[in-house]
């Protein structure tokens, strides 16, 4: 592996580090026109001040970074591996977290919880729990490290919403039941769907019932709705769990879409950086497709001292202490590909970050 030092100017890394940076001289005051906000770097002559910064309190000798996917199906809902097979792809290219979110509106909307119900020689180290809600669980049988599961579900209403640590999209009635344990196992394909009706219409009934459960939420490839930056910053303002969205999104291993979405995130970040406020982006698969090579193009490093630690992971998800890695070179190998992080240093004085780096570039 190869050792290097990177020192990148602040507009370049803002994309890449979660660190919110705010300009002096002219505030940001009220509500912009999608790009109102974006000022040329040539033209700046003020200061920068951080506002945030996710990793100041990082003991970088004892944190580890962690491979994460929070978005894929199995043959619960649309996807062609079923949740054995989608678990193993992933222990076979070297993830650490998984959430499987399958869509609530396909053969039963419930999350595909617990995994020892889908593939019974799996045995639960410990399962953390919220208000009797399970929330998350720890296989240590899963890969060199282990593996952290995190329920989740893809709400498939008006938006798509990634819902995490909560039941959101479960019906729990006496006939989703009968139809769960009589309903036909095999693959469904790919967009095609059981009639079912939709647990949340509207994304903001979603995001309600996962404020109100302690889960969290992404929004999900946001660029297939054609919605204005004011719109999401609605549901921003009124919802805490909504952290953020999708910036990448590999299209089962054909091409990375939505990358025009960074526009989005560059105006919700100008909208809530002088508040402090993080908007995370996020690169997911959405692998549909079978096989260990669909699912290793785009995924998260979370960085967290351990993993198999209840609650760690979320603590580092809500801080911000992540990063999106994305590459269509990942199709072609299994090989872990990407950097691991291992210091970064801030200079407001001269705009710069040092990020102190292990890996290939």
């Amino acid at each position: 592996m190869n050792r290097k030092i990177l020192v990148v100017t602040i507009c370049v890394f803002l994309l890449l580090s979660g660190i919110l940076v705010r300009a002096g001289g002219e505030a940001i005051n009220g509500r912009k026109s999608v790009g109102e906000n974006r000022d040329s770097v040539d033209d700046f002559n003020g200061t920068i001040n951080i506002v945030d910064n996710p990793y100041s309190d990082i003991d970088w000798d004892t944190i580890n970074s962690y491979k994460s996917a929070f978005h894929v199906h199995t043959t619960e809902s649309d996807g062609l591996s079923t949740v054995e097979e989608r678990i193993d792809e992933h222990k076979e290219c070297g993830f650490d977290v998984l959430s499987i979110t399958d869509h609530d509106t396909r053969q039963i909307p419930n999350p595909t919880w617990p995994w020892s119900d889908f593939n019974t020689t799996l045995e639960e180290d410990w399962v953390e729990e919220y208000n009797d809600m399970e929330q998350s669980a720890f296989y240590s049988e899963l890969g060199e490290n282990g593996m952290l599961a995190i329920k989740g579900n893809e709400i498939s209403g008006s938006a798509h919403i990634g819902s995490y640590y909560n039941d959101a999209g479960w019906d729990s009635t006496i006939l989703s039941r009968v139809i769960y344990s009589l309903r036909n196992r095999l693959p469904l394909p790919h967009q095609q769907t059981i009639p079912h009706r939709k647990i949340f219409p509207a994304e903001d009934k979603a995001l309600q019932y996962i404020d109100e459960n302690d889960g969290l939420s992404q929004y999900l490839h946001p660029s297939v709705y054609d919605r204005s930056s004011e719109f999401y910053i609605d549901f921003f303002d009124e919802y805490d769990s909504a952290l953020g969205h999708e910036i990448f999104s590999s299209d089962d291993g054909e091409k990375l879409r939505y990358g025009e979405v960074r526009d989005l995130w560059d105006d919700l970040l100008s909208e809530y950086a002088p508040d402090g406020r993080q908007i995370y982006g996020w690169a997911n698969t959405d692998v549909h497709e079978s096989g260990s090579e669909e699912v290793n193009g785009a995924f998260q490093l979370v960085l967290a001292e351990n993993h198999s630690e209840p609650g760690q992971i979320r603590k580092s998800i809500e801080k911000g202490r992540m990063f999106w890695v994305a590459n269509l070179a990942t199709y072609e190998t299994n090989e872990r590909i990407g950097v691991e992080v291992d210091e970064i240093k801030t200079e407001t004085e001269d705009a710069l970050i040092e990020v102190n780096v292990t890996g290939n570039l």
